[in-house]
């Protein structure tokens, strides 16, 4: 995991390459009316559920919620935005990596 000076800055950037990636992924819708940071509506095909990624104003960490209706749909939310994310040299990976492991 790569240092950041500017971890707000950071943090924005992140959302930003998210929300542009976000909008190719089948299945996978933007919410427009969000400002807590990216959230992701997924069908019932691609996890039956959403995802939220936000910055945190105090602590250099971006949590990351991901609720699903569908047995397995957590899952593959989380599969899909590893996609995204995993060359992401900022970012602990670990959770996800676990999760989807």
């Amino acid at each position: 995991m790569g240092e950041v000076e500017d971890l707000q800055s950071n943090g924005d950037r992140i959302l930003g390459e998210l929300q542009a990636k976000a909008e190719s992924i089948p299945g996978w819708s933007l919410e427009k009316e969000n400002y807590e940071g990216v959230r992701v509506n997924c069908d019932a095909e691609h996890g039956n559920g959403w995802l939220l990624l936000r910055k945190s104003l105090h602590e250099p960490i971006m949590p990351l919620n991901i609720e699903s209706d569908s047995e397995g749909g957590t899952r593959k939310i989380a599969e899909s935005l590893y996609g995204l994310i995993a060359d992401e040299k900022t970012l602990d990976l670990t959770p996800i990596k676990d999760f989807i492991s």
